[in-house]
């Protein structure tokens, strides 16, 4: 037995001096190897640090080979102690040299060889640059790294780009103005100067190129009511007869009589009707429904917007604010199923008539790693107060009306836009591919944006595409009723920048 145990300990010995020996012959002695001149950097990331960070190795690094730059687009948050970071840094090829050189920096400055000490800390406070010469002793590369920060709290968006142009009327001075979204276009309506009605329309509204008819209503519309759903627009007469049309141009009476439309779901209308026992919910073409609940508002509510997920069978339709049958201001959310309305709201949104509700994006940080996850949110401004005043503020849900909060400084609108109701508005994709701006629209400064929020090394060397959703607030109407000649259009600035790959 003991024999047996020596042979067989004499066999490893043996195979581990072999195997030793073989992994020390040089690849340079094999006569077909050719010495490496790969100076790339394949991957940057930080060491983890529970303490400064949970996710710090998640932080994702983009690595620009055209203009030697290693940034993280996703700043770190505000506070953040960046002297003493440890780089993991990777190469394909095999470096003879990687020296990071720190200079400027509040803790330590100086070189630091990475091939030999590669869990030293390094100061990102000031410039550092990592400077590799291949393994061929001749190419060489040098790298600044940046490790972005914020240097405030922020509220993660700020509006930029802001932008103003005039509604696509046939007439200067236009009185009345009417946006909706039917078959994948943008269709405005104008109540002209010299009493005519016109059309417009277009697939692209920041190219601004809209094609135009003159509509014979063949009645006096209610133009503010003008809804569309999925095959049909709907407007209201001055005397509350409601008509219908393919095309909006050509229109016809449905001998219904109703008090307002509420807006459209699929190919379905909602709107209210006066019965002999009050107010009530309709539907048009199925037919009569239930009681208005006496906090629902029968005028100046948002336009009805309607959104899927995947834990919901049907959509659900969402209008906000207005004024109740009593004449109350509202601003409690109520929520459409395919069947039903029910209130949403646990904290409203300001009482106000004649807000607008806009579909969005918000970005926020995940619990696991240092990340951001995209959420559709709702924004909510304008209208105008029961005491006679604007609101002005932006205000915001993340759960479809059950909660609004008044949003922070950064997603507020700058002062330059007027308080305003009866506000319209539309979000539409622009690629960001087609970085211009079109003749037609005036440029105008939003509020200084900090030098830390812009991505400041923009990867531009890869022809990325990206579709980047562009606010446009479409007419409103100041105190007396008279109409604002405006389009705005405006995008949140982080929305604008290059995707992370």
């Amino acid at each position: 037995m003991r024999l047996q145990q020596y042979l067989f300990s004499m066999l490893i010995g043996i195979m581990l001096i072999f195997g030793m020996t073989s992994c020390n012959t040089k690849a340079e002695d094999d006569p077909d190897y050719v010495v490496s001149s790969n100076v790339a950097v394949s991957n940057f990331y930080l060491k983890r640090d529970g303490k400064l960070l949970e996710g710090m190795d998640s932080v994702f690094f983009s690595i620009d080979l055209k203009k030697r730059i290693i940034f993280n687009a996703d700043s770190l948050p505000k506070g953040i102690d960046v002297r003493k970071l440890i780089p993991v840094i990777t190469m394909p090829g095999k470096a003879s040299s990687m020296i990071l050189t720190m200079t400027g920096g509040t803790y330590r400055t100086g070189e630091v060889d990475y091939i030999k000490n590669p869990t030293d800390s390094i100061d990102f406070t000031g410039d550092v640059v990592l400077s590799v010469v291949a393994e061929d002793g001749v190419s060489k590369c040098d790298y600044m790294i940046k490790v972005n920060v914020h240097k405030m709290e922020p509220d993660s968006l700020w509006w930029d780009q802001l932008a103003v142009a005039e509604l696509p009327s046939r007439l200067p001075s236009p009185i009345r103005q009417r946006t909706v979204e039917f078959g994948g276009q943008v269709v405005t309506f104008v109540a002209e100067s010299d009493g005519t009605f016109t059309k417009s329309y277009t697939d692209n509204p920041v190219a601004g190129e809209w094609v135009q008819q003159q509509v014979e209503f063949g009645f006096t519309p209610d133009l503010r009511s003008v809804t569309s759903t999925n095959d049909k627009f709907y407007v209201l007469s001055d005397e509350g007869m409601l008509y219908e049309s393919v095309d909006g141009v050509s229109w016809k009476s449905t001998e219904q009589q109703w008090v307002a439309i509420l807006g459209g779901y699929g190919e379905k209308l909602l709107g209210i009707e006066s019965a002999e026992d009050g107010l009530r919910h309709i539907e048009y073409p199925k037919g009569r429904g239930e009681s208005v609940d006496s906090e629902f508002p029968i005028k100046g509510y948002s336009g009805f917007k309607t959104y899927s997920n995947k834990w919901i069978t049907t959509p659900i339709g969402l209008l906000t604010g207005g004024v109740t049958q009593s004449g109350t201001y509202t601003g409690a959310t109520w929520g459409y199923d395919g069947d039903k309305w029910v209130k949403l709201s646990s904290n409203p949104a300001p009482a106000v008539d004649g807000g607008t509700m806009i579909p969005y994006y918000m970005y926020q940080k995940n619990s696991g790693l240092y990340a951001s996850e995209v959420y559709n949110v709702w924004m909510f401004v304008g209208g105008v107060m029961a005491d006679g005043t604007f609101n002005k503020k932006m205000y915001m849900t993340y759960d479809n009306g059950v909660n609004w909060t008044v949003c922070g400084e950064m997603m507020q609108l700058p002062d330059y836009i007027p308080g305003m109701k009866s506000m319209d508005n539309v979000v539409v994709n622009t690629s960001m591919e087609d970085n211009f701006e079109p003749k037609g629209w005036t440029l105008k400064s939003s509020k200084k944006l900090p030098g830390w929020y812009r991505v400041k090394y923009e990867i531009d060397g890869y022809n990325v595409k990206w579709e980047c959703p562009y606010i446009y607030l479409m007419g409103g109407e100041d105190a007396e009723g008279m109409l604002y000649n405006t389009i705005w259009k405006g995008v949140l600035n982080r929305l604008t920048f290059v995707p992370i790959l």
